[in-house]
């Protein structure tokens, strides 16, 4: 199952959290075959397995996280590549890795201008000899957040940062502070989980189907800010409420590695009681101010994607982009919303509805040129 599309050179891929992706027709939307990858960067005797969904990009190009695993003696690596624009995304190339103790399970991770920082929270365990629902292969396990310099050797041995555990699903941002001459403050914001988020209420049919075991979900996704002083100690800030859900976020993609101030995103538990009361946020992480929403009872929308004006002069200068499928009615509709103020500038209703989903992106014909290059 493919979760993300992204834009590299002329090619489009999908991706899922495997070191593999597919091909993708711009003009049809259609699958046509295997990314062909020409990876001349891995260790002998090694195979790639996993992967992330949500590269991050960069000037030129994206970063990946693929992992490498031994087929005999040696050690297990997390590998962070670089996929480049120019070739089309054909060649990996590496920029650092770490040695891996366990085959660490990452949907996302953080990128700043010089540093990866990758949560060490969850394994895959492998089942060769029996079929066992996927839910199952996610395994808890804290080691708290590595980061890398992603301009340093290629094999290096992480600096840890530990904060109290953590289950994660997005990365929404990640930025340096300057120390003058010692190592950089480092900042990322992650929606995080108490808990298992794949095995539980939100993905499970037959308690997806139970309302009352839906809405009592004390397994909430909240946005939390984790500072990684130069002295290697930590600090944790709560950005959004604890009784409901923030996930999904989306920004300016201008601002990204960068300090920034406004990040959306779904809010679930909306009215304080049921899950599925959804909505769209602004979240202004600069002033901690109210948070600004669009939204309509029963409606339920997808992920909320940021398009910046033409002509743009502030950060929140732009249009949100999502789909939203009225409860009552049962049709679909796709919706622009004025970034600055969450008030609606288009509504356009489609006779029926479309297959709902929580992620989306937006594909321009040419990616954004972004500020730094690695």
């Amino acid at each position: 199952m493919d979760v993300n599309t992204v834009q590299v050179g002329d090619k489009t891929l999908e991706l899922t959290d495997s070191a593999l992706a597919t091909d993708v027709d711009w003009e049809t939307l259609q699958v046509v075959g295997k990314h062909k990858f020409e990876d001349n960067y891995t260790e002998k005797l090694h195979v790639l397995t996993t992967g992330s969904a949500h590269p991050v990009r960069v000037a030129g190009g994206y970063i990946a996280l693929v992992a490498e695993m031994k087929l005999g003696l040696g050690h297990d690596y997390i590998d962070f590549v670089k996929l480049s624009d120019a070739d089309n995304g054909l060649s990996r190339t590496l920029l650092c890795r770490m040695k891996a103790d366990s085959m660490w399970y990452a949907h996302s991770f953080g990128i700043t201008e010089s540093h990866a920082i990758l949560p060490m929270n969850v394994v895959m365990e492998m089942h060769l000899t029996k079929r066992s629902p996927m839910k199952n292969s996610f395994v808890g396990k804290w080691n708290g957040l590595a980061v890398l310099n992603l301009k340093g050797p290629a094999l290096q041995e992480p600096t840890i940062f530990q904060v109290d555990p953590f289950w994660h699903t997005h990365v929404a941002n990640s930025y340096e502070i300057a120390n003058g001459t010692s190592s950089p403050t480092i900042i990322i914001d992650i929606v995080a989980f108490p808990g298992n988020m794949f095995n539980g209420p939100m993905v499970i049919l037959k308690e997806l189907f139970n309302k009352t075991t839906r809405d009592a979900n004390p397994n909430k996704g909240v946005l939390k800010r984790y500072t990684l002083l130069p002295d290697g100690t930590t600090t944790t800030k709560v950005l959004t409420p604890t009784n409901r859900q923030f996930d999904f976020p989306k920004m300016n993609m201008r601002y990204h590695t960068k300090s920034y101030c406004y990040l959306y995103g779904t809010e679930y538990w909306h009215d304080d009681e049921s899950v599925y009361s959804m909505a769209v946020g602004k979240l202004d992480v600069c002033n901690e101010s109210n948070t600004t929403y669009w939204y309509r009872e029963n409606w339920y929308p997808s992920e909320a994607l940021f398009v910046e004006r033409d002509g743009a002069t502030t950060e929140d200068d732009g249009y949100l982009i999502f789909a939203a499928l009225n409860g009552e009615t049962q049709n679909s509709h796709f919706m622009i919303v004025n970034a600055k103020d969450m008030t609606e500038i288009s509504n356009t209703e489609f006779q029926g509805h479309m297959a709902f989903t929580v992620h989306a992106e937006f594909l321009a014909r040419k990616p954004t040129k972004l500020p730094f290059v690695v």
